[in-house]
């Protein structure tokens, strides 16, 4: 079983508003620490946690979606257009699906890839037609955009569905 440990530095033990270190060592053997929370027990919930997670990679069965879920949407998306560009697709083509992408994204407020919702989705597309008059035809190339972006995600193993 991998160790770890919750303390707090030397001069901070007596100050109740300092966080608790949680330290542990990883799959490969390196010692790692992270600053955790004030509160013990939930420092203490964390290194558990972080240990567990260390040991399901030991055995091979980690989540292989979980290095991805703090990742900033706008990062996979960086890698999304890296790809359609290296594909050889036209740069004009590349720079709208970027575009709409981005402002369905920016249109939702969306941070992390998991948080699209296509039902939000539908209904951002929705009034973005009745407000900006756009055709159907606009609005189908906003879906397959935000459609091969997404797809994209799943095969990529970025998000499970």
């Amino acid at each position: 079983m991998q160790s770890f440990s919750v303390y707090k530095r030397s001069g901070d033990k007596r100050r109740k508003d300092t966080k608790w270190i949680v330290a542990w060592t990883d799959e490969f053997g390196k010692r790692k620490a992270k600053t955790a929370f004030t509160d013990y027990e939930a420092s203490l919930e964390l290194a558990r946690k972080l240990a567990r997670d260390v040991a399901l990679r030991m055995v091979g069965k980690a989540d292989p979606f979980e290095p991805h879920q703090n990742t900033p949407i706008g990062q996979h998306l960086e890698e999304f257009i890296e790809g359609l560009a290296s594909a050889k697709r036209a740069p004009r083509y590349v720079l709208q699906v970027q575009h709409r992408i981005q402002r369905i994204l920016g249109g939702l407020d969306l941070k992390f890839l998991h948080q699209i919702d296509p039902v939000a989705v539908g209904r951002f597309l929705t009034e973005l037609a009745r407000n900006q008059k756009h055709s159907g035809i606009t609005r189908n190339e906003y879906v397959s955009s935000i459609k091969s972006f997404t797809k994209w995600a799943v095969t990529y193993r970025r998000i499970k569905r």
